[in-house]
């Protein structure tokens, strides 16, 4: 959630610098990762193993498990990305 956070803002960085537009798409293309850790089963946003499969078992109760507050999602995905 973090790096997509952060590819968000050097992408809003990267077309305020008038940078070239093949880096404002990679960063742009890779601010939207953050829609990989979204569990439709849980609807949460949740961590990942290596092989892709979401970390299981997963209790959303117990503290130390890798689980991100919705909120935090939504003032991301709020901000539309406009190309």
């Amino acid at each position: 959630m973090e790096y997509a956070y952060d590819d968000w803002i050097i992408y809003r960085l990267a077309k305020v610098l008038n940078r070239p537009q093949e880096e404002i798409d990679l960063f742009a293309k890779r601010a939207m990762n953050y829609k990989n850790l979204f569990d439709p089963e849980t609807r949460l946003m949740r961590g990942k193993n290596e092989n892709e499969t979401f970390q299981s078992p997963f209790n959303p109760l117990k503290w130390g498990d890798v689980i991100f507050p919705i909120h935090l999602v939504m003032r991301i995905s709020s901000k539309k990305l406009d190309k």
